[in-house]
């Protein structure tokens, strides 16, 4: 019996370890030859490539509790939130629907039912809005998911709290940056759609009350924001959170272009970030994981964010600064991409306020939105030839 007891001390621990080895040989193995593209063809087509073998399944994304053994967590069922996923596929239905690829159709047939116009599956989360305005900006025939839509908006202002909408309902105090990203962009989108200038004011509404999140000597978002205390809350210059306003800004911007009071003042704020951030690049092109960190490595998926933001203000302004920043980030994005196409150096899921990953890999989401900014950055260039 003792010898049963001591071979189960000693396995388990041991099979735990091994795991976690082999999960980091793999990860060196994938960083041979990162970046060696010769040819921005070749790569943004190998980009492509990902986006739509992504699409038909999209990898899950794991819940990085760094410190603890990864066999640990998927012995637990800790490793994975279906909330997580759905911006997962957002990125790509954004990233493909841009490029013009029918692979786009994959995601939205997982998500909703083309009989009914309903979800296949209830939600629980605000992240479910971003995968709801990219199927929305995606369909040619959004009175077909009319349901659908509904049940996101109904979601939304169900939830609301002194007036906007908190991102975890267990949090009604608490603003996130997050919530922009997810909520604005749909509610927008679903307001002009369905002529319901209740939710693009709900939309403008969320954005203005962000302003209160500011950094007082600049125009960089916090993390997140106490309405009732009126305190920010959490880091100012968390990349990816202030990927998620530009999101909101920039698809916002994309949608009113109609309503002239709500394009100045997006503008405005679009470039008055974009002004703060230019000088905050690195010499390598990309943003910090910590933007203010200037010895910091390049994140991914913020420098991704940034670059579409940069590609928007030379759109509307038309000065050089904006595109030369733009395409240093995406020469950046290109000596980090995996030789299979997958971008790298992706910041893992955040768990709340302070918590953010310290594990980097590869992520849905960026792959997608680096094809988005791929598609733009084209279309930017094609116009000045």
């Amino acid at each position: 019996m003792f010898t049963y007891i001591l071979i189960i001390i000693i396995v388990i621990p041991c099979s735990f370890l091994a795991y976690d080895i082999f999960v980091r040989i793999n990860c060196i193995y994938k960083l041979i030859h990162i970046g060696k593209w010769d040819n921005p063809q070749e790569w943004e087509s190998a980009v492509y490539n990902v986006c739509c073998n992504w699409a038909r399944k999209t990898p899950i994304v794991k819940i990085n509790r760094d410190g603890e053994f990864a066999f640990c967590n998927i012995f637990a069922r800790r490793n994975q939130h279906p909330a997580i996923q759905y911006w997962q596929e957002a990125g790509l239905l954004l990233g493909l629907s841009k490029s013009g690829s029918h692979y786009s159709s994959y995601i939205i047939k997982r998500n909703i039912n083309s009989t009914t116009g309903d979800w296949r599956y209830n939600f629980q989360h605000a992240d479910i809005g971003l995968l709801a305005y990219a199927i929305l900006r995606d369909s040619h025939h959004p009175n077909e998911i009319h349901l659908a839509m509904d049940k996101v908006y109904l979601f939304f202002t169900s939830n609301l709290d002194n007036g906007t909408i908190p991102y975890r309902t267990n949090l009604p105090n608490i603003r996130f940056v997050d919530t922009l990203g997810m909520a604005c962009p749909f509610l927008m989108l679903y307001g002009t759609k369905y002529h319901n200038e209740n939710a693009i004011e709900l939309a403008m509404k969320q954005i203005e009350e962000y302003d209160q999140a500011f950094h007082p000597n600049c125009h960089i978002p916090c993390h997140a924001y106490d309405i009732k205390l009126s305190k920010p809350m959490g880091i100012y210059d968390w990349g990816r959170g202030i990927g998620w306003y530009i999101l909101a800004i920039v698809e916002c911007l994309n949608i009113c272009e109609q309503n002239n009071n709500y394009k100045i003042l997006l503008s405005k704020k679009a470039i008055s970030l974009a002004n703060v951030l230019l000088p905050l690049q690195l010499e390598n092109g990309g943003y910090a994981e910590m933007i203010f960190n200037r010895k910091g490595f390049a994140e991914s998926s913020g420098s991704i964010l940034i670059g579409i933001l940069m590609t928007k203000c030379y759109q509307l302004t038309q000065f050089e600064i904006y595109r030369e920043s733009a395409s240093r980030i995406i020469n950046r994005l290109m000596s980090s991409t995996l030789r299979s196409g997958q971008i790298y150096y992706c910041q893992g899921d955040t768990r709340g306020i302070g918590y953010y990953s310290k594990t980097f890999s590869t992520l849905p989401f960026a792959q997608g939105m680096l094809l988005y900014l791929i598609s733009e950055f084209k279309l930017l260039n094609a116009h000045n030839s």
